[in-house]
C-alpha cells in the first residue's frame, strides 16, 4: 500500500488512525530480515564450521515446590517470546552473508513428563538422564525455535523446570532478565491480571544494527589501534597437557567446583585494599602468574567476560550482549607480584576504556594464524563475578535452583569465581568465602591435573599474601605436602643411586653387527611417577612443546650465527628422518664425535627423535678412553665429520659424516616424526673415569630428565641465557643444553680457546649478559679474580 503525502493530508484523522492500524498489524504480521551482531556472526560460523554441537547451549534447571499453575507458567512463556523479538529469532544467508530472521509472532509448548509413579531415587535418575540428553540436543538455528523447555512432574507439589537457550541470542546478564520477568509475568497470570512490564524502548536487533553503524571509521581504529598495539605478537598459549590436542576443538570439558577459605578471602581484600586495586584485578594476577609458571610464557592474555551493556536501554533485553576482553600480561622483566599487580591495574583499565571493540571484530582484524584446534587470541579465562543472576521468583511457590555441570568448554580453561556473601548462586552454600567453578578442556586435561591445578593457585595466593614483594618466579606454588612428597622421592632416588654404586653393576645383554657380547653399564632406578607439570614421556616432546609456544625466539647462538627454535627442530628432524631409514630403534645406541657445534646439538636431537639414544665421545679424549668407548657401547652408528675421521682409532665400524651425507639429510622432512618413545626408554649413555680408570657407562632414561627439568623449573626462572661450557661428555652439559631448550631459553656455544682462557670468557660472558652458567667452583673462583 503507497500513499502520497497529498493523500495522507486528505484523510480525515479516523482514517489516519485507520491507516496506522493497518500499518502497525501488517509490520506484526511480516518477517523481519536484519544483520547480526559481530559476536552472533561468529557464532553462526561456528556453527557452520562445528554443526550440531551443544557447545553453546545454556541449560539451567530449577526445582517448584507448591501448587504450581501450568497454564500461567505456559502463558507467561509465551508472553516472554512475544516481548523479546530474540527469542523468535532465527538466522539464514541473504547474498551470502548471514542474517538474522525475525518472525512476527512464536509458540511455547511446554512438555510435561509425569514421574510421579516413580520412587524419588528412581525420579532422581530418570530426571539426570532425560537433563542429560535435552541438555546435549544441538539446536537448528535456521530453523529454530532456540529456546526449549521441558517440565518433570514429581508429585502435585514437585516440578523440575529445565529450561535450554542456545548463546547466539542470549547471555548470562540475559538469564537474570528472564527469571526476573518470568516472575513478574506468572504473578499476574496466576490472579488474571495482565501483565504489568511496560513496553520495551528497543530490541536485540536494534542494537545489532547500531553497533555496525556506529564501529566504524576513526570509532574503529581509535579501538583497533590499541589492541593492536597490545596483543599483535601474542603467541597462543601452551600450558602443560595430559594429551596431545587434536586438530579440531570438540569442546568437550569437565567441571570442578572450587572454593577459597573466608581467612585467606579477607587477606587477598586487605591486599587490594593496600594497593589500590579491586579483588578481580589481584585475582587476575594471581591466576596469571599461576599460567607463568606453568607455561614459561614471558607475555600472555587472559580472557576475561564483561557484561557489554554500558546503556540503560540494553539492560532489559534478551540477547548475546557479552563481550570477551582480552588482557595482555608481560612477565618478560621478571616483576615482583606487587610490581605485577599494578601492571594489571593499568592494563585493566585502559581496557575497559576500550571495551566496545567486539572481541570477533578483534579476530578478524588481528587474523591469527587459523587453528581449528583453539580458541583464536585467548586460550584462558578468568571471571569473577559481582553481579548476581536474579532467581526466579514465582507466586506461591518455593523455587530452588539446582546445580547442573554442563560438561562443554570454549577454552583450554576457565575459572569462575563468586563471592559467597555477595552471591548465593545456589541455596543454602554462603560460607563467606570465595566459590567457583572451573571448566577445563577434556580432551587436553584429566580431572586430577586441574585439581592439583587449583591447588597450585591457592597456594600461590597464601604465599602472595604473606610476600608481594617476592618475584613472581620465587613464589611458591607447591603446597609443604609435594614439597615433602618431592623431596623424600629425590631422597629416595639419591639414596638407590648410592646403594647401586655400592653394590657392582647391572649386565645389560645386547647383540650388535653378528657377534654376541656384553655390555657392562650401571643403570639409575627408574623414576615411574609423572612430572609436576608436564606429563610428557619424552624430553624431545618437552623441546617440541617448547618449540610449538615459541618458535621464532632464538634457541641457540655460536659465534655471529644464531638459530630459532623453528630452525633448529626442522634441522633435528631432517636428521631424524635419515636415522630412521637406518634402522635407528628406541634403545638404539648412536654415538656423537663431533666438537662443540650446533652439529653437535642437532645430532642430539635428532638422534632422541630418531628414537635412539646418544652416546656423546669427546674428540679430545685420549684414543684408549674413545676405542673403550666404541668398543663399550656397541653403537650401531656413528655420527661425525670427515675431518674428524683421522683421529678415530678404530675403523671399520658404521660411521656417517653428517658433512657428506648433508645433502641426503636435506632431502627429508622437516615435521615432528612420530615415534613411539617411552619416559623408561633410554635417553643417553655418558661414560665416567670409573673407580678403576676404566670408563664406565651410565645410563640414563627419558623420564629421569623430565622429572628434573619439571622439578629445576620450580626453583630456577625457566628461560635464561645459558653457556654450554661442560664438556658433551659430561651429565652437566646434558642439564646445559636440555634444560635451556625445553625451557625457552637460549644456549649459547663457545670455542675452546674461549673456554680455557678465564679472561676471555669473562668478556664473553659480560658481552653476551649470559644469566646462568654451570662451571666447576674453582673455574670460578678464577673468574672472580
Amino acid at each position: 500500500m503507497k500513499i502520497s503525502r497529498q493523500q495522507l493530508q486528505n484523510l480525515s484523522e479516523a482514517e489516519k488512525r485507520k491507516l496506522l492500524a493497518e500499518l502497525i498489524e501488517k509490520k506484526k504480521t511480516s518477517l523481519k530480515i536484519l544483520p547480526l551482531s559481530f559476536a552472533q556472526e561468529r557464532l553462526w560460523f561456528l556453527d557452520r564450521l562445528v554443526p550440531e554441537s551443544p557447545a553453546y547451549n545454556i541449560p539451567s534447571l530449577i526445582k517448584l515446590t507448591g501448587i504450581l499453575k501450568i497454564a500461567a507458567l505456559e502463558q507467561s512463556l509465551k508472553a516472554l517470546v512475544k516481548r523479546h523479538e530474540t527469542l523468535r529469532t532465527t538466522f539464514s544467508t541473504k547474498d551470502g552473508q548471514p542474517v538474522q530472521v525475525i518472525a512476527p509472532d512464536g509458540s511455547v509448548n511446554i512438555p510435561v513428563v509425569n514421574l510421579g509413579h516413580l520412587r524419588p531415587d528412581e525420579q532422581e535418575i530418570a530426571v539426570q538422564k532425560q537433563v542429560f540428553l535435552e541438555a546435549q540436543k544441538p539446536f537448528d538455528l535456521s530453523n529454530g525455535p532456540l529456546l526449549r523447555v521441558l517440565l518433570f512432574c514429581l508429585s502435585e507439589q514437585e516440578h523440575i523446570l529445565f529450561i535450554n537457550i542456545h548463546h547466539i541470542i542470549f547471555d548470562g546478564w540475559s538469564l537474570g532478565v528472564f527469571n526476573r520477568e518470568l516472575g513478574t509475568l506468572y504473578d499476574a497470570y496466576c490472579l488474571n491480571e495482565p501483565s504489568p512490564l511496560a513496553e520495551l524502548p528497543i530490541q536485540y536487533a536494534d542494537f545489532a544494527v547500531w553497533q555496525r553503524e556506529w564501529l566504524q571509521g576513526e570509532v574503529l581504529e581509535s579501538q583497533l589501534s590499541y589492541w593492536k598495539k597490545h596483543l599483535a605478537d601474542l603467541v597462543p598459549l601452551e600450558v602443560p597437557t595430559d594429551r596431545v590436542r587434536p586438530p579440531i576443538q570438540s569442546y568437550q570439558g569437565g567441571v570442578l567446583s572450587v572454593s577459597i577459605p573466608p581467612a585467606l578471602l579477607n587477606q587477598l581484600k586487605v591486599l587490594s585494599t593496600e594497593e589500590g586495586v579491586t579483588l578481580y584485578m589481584l585475582l587476575l594476577a594471581a591466576f596469571a602468574t599461576l599460567l607463568h609458571r606453568y607455561s614459561n610464557a614471558s607475555k600472555l592474555a587472559i580472557g576475561s567476560p564483561i557484561a557489554n551493556r554500558d546503556r540503560q536501554e540494553l539492560e532489559g533485553l534478551l540477547g548475546f550482549f557479552v563481550n570477551t576482553l582480552a588482557i595482555p600480561i608481560d612477565f618478560s622483566n621478571s616483576p615482583t607480584f606487587r610490581e605485577l599487580l599494578q601492571q594489571v591495574r593499568l592494563v585493566t583499565k585502559d581496557a575497559y576504556t576500550h571495551q566496545t571493540l567486539p572481541f570477533e571484530k578483534l579476530v578478524d582484524e588481528l587474523q591469527p594464524e587459523r587453528d581449528l584446534s583453539r580458541n583464536p587470541l585467548v586460550q584462558v579465562l578468568f571471571a569473577l563475578q559481582n553481579v548476581s543472576i536474579e532467581a526466579v521468583k514465582l507466586n506461591n511457590l518455593t523455587v530452588s535452583p539446582l546445580r547442573y555441570e554442563f560438561e562443554y568448554t570454549r577454552f583450554d580453561l576457565e575459572l569462575h569465581l563468586w563471592e559467597d556473601d555477595k552471591i548465593g548462586i545456589f541455596s543454602g552454600e554462603k560460607v563467606g568465602g570465595l566459590s567457583g567453578s572451573f571448566f577445563y578442556n577434556a580432551d587436553l586435561f584429566d580431572r586430577e591435573t586441574i585439581l592439583r591445578m587449583f591447588k597450585h593457585f591457592q597456594t600461590l595466593l597464601e604465599n602472595i599474601v604473606v610476600v608481594p614483594d617476592s618475584l613472581v618466579w620465587k613464589l611458591e606454588v607447591l603446597s609443604q605436602e609435594e614439597q615433602t612428597w618431592l623431596l623424600g622421592r629425590n631422597k629416595n632416588h639419591s639414596l638407590d643411586q648410592v646403594s647401586e654404586k655400592r653394590g657392582g653393576e647391572t649386565s645389560m645383554q645386547t647383540r650388535g653387527r653378528g657377534d654376541a657380547g656384553t655390555r657392562r653399564i650401571k643403570s639409575p632406578p627408574k623414576i615411574s611417577f609423572t612430572p609436576l607439570d608436564h606429563k610428557i614421556g619424552s624430553v624431545h616432546e618437552m623441546f617440541q612443546a617448547m618449540v610449538h609456544r615459541t618458535p621464532d625466539t632464538t634457541a641457540l647462538v655460536s659465534g655471529n650465527k644464531q638459530w630459532t627454535y623453528r630452525e633448529l627442530n626442522e634441522k633435528a628432524n631432517q636428521l631424524a628422518y635419515y636415522l630412521l631409514q637406518k634402522d635407528v630403534k628406541p634403545e638404539t645406541a648412536i654415538g656423537i664425535f663431533l666438537d662443540r657445534s650446533v652439529e653437535m646439538v642437532i645430532a642430539m636431537l635428532g638422534v632422541l627423535k630418531a628414537g635412539g639414544a646418544y652416546v656423546p665421545i669427546d674428540t679430545t679424549y685420549p684414543p684408549e678412553r674413545v676405542s673403550h668407548m666404541l668398543v663399550d657401547s656397541q653403537l650401531h652408528l656413528l655420527l661425525t665429520k670427515t675431518e674428524l675421521l683421522d683421529i678415530l682409532p678404530i675403523s671399520g665400524m658404521p660411521v656417517c659424516c653428517l658433512d657428506r651425507e648433508q645433502s641426503l639429510i636435506n632431502c627429508q622432512s622437516r615435521d615432528n616424526p612420530t615415534v613411539g618413545v617411552r619416559g623408561d626408554n633410554l635417553l643417553y649413555i655418558i661414560y665416567t673415569s670409573g673407580s678403576t680408570g676404566q670408563p664406565k657407562g651410565i645410563a640414563m632414561n627419558h623420564c629421569t630428565l623430565v622429572n628434573l627439568i619439571s622439578t629445576q623449573t620450580h626453583s630456577l626462572s625457566g628461560a635464561a641465557k645459558t653457556l654450554q661450557f661442560a664438556s658433551p661428555g659430561f651429565d652437566v652439559a646434558t642439564q646445559e643444553i636440555f634444560f635451556t631448550l625445553c625451557t625457552g631459553g637460549t644456549l649459547y656455544l663457545i670455542d675452546d680457546q674461549q673456554r680455557r682462557d678465564p679472561s676471555a670468557l669473562l668478556e664473553f660472558l659480560l658481552a653476551q649478559k649470559i644469566e646462568r652458567l654451570f662451571v666447576p667452583f674453582a673455574f670460578l673462583e678464577q673468574l672472580a679474580i
